[in-house]
Order: C-alpha cells, then structure tokens, then sequence
C-alpha cells in the first residue's frame, strides 16, 4: 500500500470500527467471496476506501463482485436504492455461480455461512416449513 493508502485507512479508524479498515490491509481476513457496492458520490464513506479494498482482494487472490454507482450517494440514491443494488448483485453472483462437488440441499446436508460472530446454517434435512431450517449459531 502507498503512504496515501495507509494514511487514508488510518484517518477513518477513527470514525469507522477496525474490522471495515482491517480488510485493507489484512484481507486473508475475508474467507468468502465479498460482494460490495459503493455511490461514487458517497460523503460519508468516500467511494476511495472500497478501491482500496477492491485492490487488496485482488492482490490477494480473493473471490470478489464490486459495482460502483457513478453520482451515488452514501445509502446509492438517487442513481439506486440498496434494496435493488442488493437483488442485482445477489441475481448475478447466482446466475453465474458453479458448484463442484456435493450439493448440499440434493444431499440434505447443511450449508453454513460463516459471519463476523454467528454462522448462518440452512439444515436442508428440515422441511420447508420448519423454522429451524434456516437458523443463526454461534462460532
């Protein structure tokens, strides 16, 4: 990282919690692949920090899907709203995602998603209407 860069996420750790800048410059942090989206026009988080991190994950070698919304704002309006921005990101990554291996539901097996504090676990060996099926736990 140049002294701009690490200045730039050493000046937001003040305003901002160590896990958003951390991931600058610890991406092997990230163990899933990361889907961001970012108003260029953003005056709360300037749209410099998630290139920053757009440049890290590809430095090392991570999975990641990245749009920017020229003349967004912080929360992407008035070019989009984050609800839409989310559907489009989330409909891309599973249109073009492949699986290699055993699939989970087929299997009825468990999908977890590790998270920050919690896993998320669908347990595809419940029915549908069963409100365990999709439920948090801890790490």
């Amino acid at each position: 990282m140049t002294e701009y860069e690490l200045t730039f996420a050493s000046a937001n750790s003040v305003h901002y919690p160590k896990r958003i800048t951390a991931f600058i410059t610890e991406p092997d942090v990230i163990d899933s692949e990361t889907g961001m989206m970012h108003g260029t026009a953003d005056n709360i988080l300037p749209h410099a920090h998630t290139q920053l991190l757009e440049a890290a994950l590809r430095k090392a070698g991570k999975e990641f899907r990245v749009k920017y919304y020229e003349g967004g704002g912080h929360a992407l309006e008035p070019v989009c709203d984050r609800k839409t921005a989310t559907i489009e990101l989330a409909d891309d990554w599973l249109r073009t995602r492949r699986t290699s291996g055993v699939i989970d539901f087929e299997q009825k097996a468990k999908t977890v998603i590790p998270c920050v504090n919690k896993k998320l676990v669908v347990d595809w060996s419940k029915s549908l209407e069963d409100h365990s099926l999709v439920h948090w736990e801890e790490i």
